[in-house]
């Protein structure tokens, strides 16, 4: 089945964009080219929010179920 997209952050230069799913995965997108960097598995449970740093180099997400916050590099 599909899953949902929970969230969609820009950087401050607009060169990345993160998308978040219900589904628990994270995608790094190059936002100058549309071209997909990374995909990250964030669990089984969704992803309610998440955000990219300014420099693009981290995300951090908060899961729907834990309520946990984690980062990446």
């Amino acid at each position: 089945p599909r899953l949902s997209i929970s969230c969609v952050s820009i950087n401050a230069y607009g060169n990345r964009i993160v998308s978040s799913s219900h589904g628990g995965s994270l995608k790094l997108w190059d936002g100058e080219t549309g071209v997909l960097l990374r995909t990250v598995e964030a669990g089984d449970t969704g992803i309610i929010y998440s955000c990219v740093s300014s420099s693009g180099h981290r995300i951090v997400a908060c899961n729907r179920d834990q309520l946990s916050v984690k980062v990446w590099d």
